[in-house]
Parts: structure tokens; sequence; C-alpha cells
């Protein structure tokens, strides 16, 4: 979380299975005094929706997440009415890298869903719900209203939130209120990790005429995996090299790659150029290239 630090513990005491009573330890005064920054409580506690909610723990798991009242049989409005509206992600982690330049794709569900008996099963409500994306960040010290639009329930809503982003640490918060029941989700919060990649090479002395291998000072940044391509080509000669150089990064101190010498001799080769062509990518997807000219060999 942006500026908000994960103290304290929520604890519960039991007897016969039955809860008693809780109350929260290990508190420092560090903490900003909400359920939401305690360590083994979901962020989205401070942000729940309109309806009436719970704190729960399921058995064995050591995290307290919101409930609605209406899925566990209370709550309603005194309608009858139980409905399940919620956010399910349909990425494999809240936690996202993201590269500048890059789309930042969101993905996920509105479920809007209803009974009136508890012996029923949840129907859809086909209903379209008001999408609001929200974003804290190194801008934004509070979440910031970004973005509302329209999306359908039960269907996969792919979002870029790419343009909203800033370097480093981004929180995104998603609501979505229906547009019939006029309910509103809990919040759900996506962790993005924003980071610029880049590489220059200009401390490489492009007009030495090599008579051995040859040495490339990089100066690569972006602290996500990564992997640096080079390929060196002239007449009659093309060859590829890569390499995986993971989340380090070589800005102060430069990433030196040795690439064989082509082998290439004598004075009739000085008037040809050697191109010498440099990248890092992720994902296979280029992001940043160099483009260098190494004289011929003498």
């Amino acid at each position: 979380a942006i500026g908000k630090k994960k103290e304290g513990t929520l604890y519960a005491i039991e007897e016969d299975g039955k809860l008693v009573r809780t109350y929260i330890g290990s508190l420092p005064l560090t903490v900003g005094g909400t359920l939401g920054s305690l360590d083994n409580v979901d962020e989205e506690a401070d942000h729940a929706g309109s309806e009436d909610v719970v704190l729960m723990r399921a058995k064995g798991s050591g995290t307290w997440t919101l409930k609605r009242l209406s899925e566990i049989g209370g709550g309603g409005g005194g309608t009858g009415v139980q409905r399940n509206v919620r956010i399910v992600n349909n990425l494999d982690s809240k936690n996202i890298s993201a590269s500048k330049g890059e789309p930042c794709w969101l993905n996920f569900t509105f479920v809007s869903q209803e009974r009136y008996a508890d012996s029923e099963p949840y129907e859809d409500t086909g209903e379209r719900g008001l999408l609001q994306i929200s974003v804290r960040n190194g801008d934004h010290s509070d979440y910031l209203v970004v973005k509302q639009v329209y999306v359908n329930s039960a269907s996969p809503v792919a979002f870029d939130v790419a343009e909203f982003l800033s370097s480093g640490a981004n929180n995104v918060m998603i609501k979505v209120t229906g547009e019939v029941t006029e309910v509103t989700t809990p919040a759900f919060v996506y962790t993005v990790q924003l980071t610029a990649l880049s590489i220059f090479a200009d401390n490489f002395r492009w007009w030495t005429a090599y008579s051995g291998a040859i040495i490339l000072p990089l100066n690569i940044g972006g602290n996500i995996a990564k992997t640096l391509h080079v390929s060196m080509s002239g007449k009659d000669y093309n060859e590829s090299y890569e390499v995986a150089i993971g989340t380090n990064v070589y800005i102060e101190t430069a990433y030196n790659y040795t690439i064989p010498h082509p082998g290439k001799t004598g004075c009739s080769e000085c008037r040809r150029t050697w191109r010498i062509r440099t990248r890092v990518s992720r994902r296979r997807r280029l992001l940043s290239t160099l483009f260098v000219l190494l004289p011929g060999s003498g």
C-alpha cells in the first residue's frame, strides 16, 4: 500500500466454537488507525461498498476479509432479497509488474446475482454496472478517481490503466455500482509496480579497431526481469546473442557484455562498417533499442 504501513494484528477469542470477543494486539504508534492497516486484515476492509458487511476469517486462514451480510442469511433490507455483488479478479495475482510505455491490463468480472431464499441458487441479474477506477501513487497520496465507465455483469472486463500510473508503486482501486440494484461492490485493489526500462552505451568506444573480443559497457535500467539481446552484422556475417539479466540494474556501474570478434582482418576491410544492435526486452516485446557502429577491424 502507498503511505500506509501494515502493522498490528487482529485476534479472535473463541469458546466452544463460538466467538467471544476480538481485540487488536502488537499495535505500534505508527498505525493510521484503520482495519485495513492491520497486517492480517485485507486492505479492502477500508473500502466497503454500500451493502452491510461483516469481517470474517475462514477456518485455517490467517487473513480477515469482508463478507456481505446478505450472503450469510442476514441483511436484505427486509425485502427478502439476498444479493451477491462483487468483483472477481481474472488475473493470477493482485500484484502486477508493468513497464513504462506498455499497456497495463486489469482483467476482472463484475458479478451481480440475487436470490429470495437460502434454499434457492443465486441467479445473474444481467444488469450493467458503473465501474469507478481510482489510483493512489507518488503523485496522489489519496485515491483519485481517474475513470468511470459502464461495464456488463457476468462477462470478463479488460481495462488498460497504463495512462494513470506513475513510476514506482501504484494502488489501483476498482468498484462497480449496479445500474438497477444500485448496490456497490466491495472495493478491489490491485498493486502495480511501474518500471521504466532503458539501455545506453555512452562509454562504448565504437571508433576502435578491435583485434580481439569486443566489450560492450551497457547501462541498463528497470528493476524487472528482462533479457538482453545483442546482434552483430556485416558483410557475410550475422550473429545474435541473448542473456537473461534478471531484475538487476546497471546505472552507475555498467554491465560489460563481451561478444566474439567476427574474425575479419586486413586493411582492405577498413572501409567496411559493422553494426552492433542491442536491446532489452520483457515478454518478447522490444522496449529500447540502441544502434552503434564498429569500424572494420585492422
